[in-house]
């Protein structure tokens, strides 16, 4: 079987084969199958109707579930500023800079993607940091453009209850806005 990590229609038919004993099949269940130790055969597919994730089981460990459906499971944060700045943190939605109040997740979630925007060409670099520190390789580089994307090749993991900040590194940025793309993670 293929890892699937994401889709925007899934369609699903399901071929059951399997030794005596094995359960398989379609699943809902208000768990978090990576922490709560639950296993089932490679191919089952798990909603959790507490926050409306899709997961597919992909591979032997209890720890391998993966998200389905990007409309159901991954999110965009994002943060910015009405005016030019300078190496500053960027404003939430309701105009406070990040440092003072930044996004608490409120699910496991993975980082795995970056894009930014500012309203004129111009080189800068837009940060996630976590509890004020810059997270390794959560780092968008805007090279004289107005726009840019990346999606990383190692995703990064955060923890429900962490708190990410969004950092504008760079002189006189003109009005960036910087998204960070997240995954619900079992």
């Amino acid at each position: 079987m293929s890892q699937l990590d994401k889709a925007t229609d899934v369609r699903v038919a399901l071929s059951i084969v399997g030794s005596a004993g094995d359960k398989a099949g379609i699943f809902v269940e208000p768990i978090d199958p990576s922490t709560a130790g639950w296993d089932a055969p490679i191919g089952c597919l798990l909603m959790n109707p507490l926050t409306g994730a899709h997961y597919i089981k992909f591979d032997a460990p209890t720890t391998s579930w993966r998200a389905v459906g990007v409309g159901e499971s991954v999110s965009s944060l994002s943060a910015g500023r009405q005016n030019n700045t300078t190496n500053t943190y960027l404003n939430n939605p309701a105009g406070v800079p990040t440092d003072q109040s930044g996004f608490v997740l409120p699910y496991n979630s993975r980082l795995i993607a970056l894009s930014a925007t500012t309203r004129n060409a111009g080189t800068w670099d837009g940060e996630i940091h976590l509890n004020l520190s810059l997270v390794a390789g959560a780092v968008i580089n805007v090279v004289a453009s107005d726009a840019a994307y990346t999606v990383l090749v190692s995703p990064i993991s955060f923890s429900a209850g962490d708190e990410l900040q969004f950092f504008g590194k760079g002189s006189n940025i003109d009005r960036p806005s910087l998204y960070a793309w997240l995954e619900v993670t079992p």
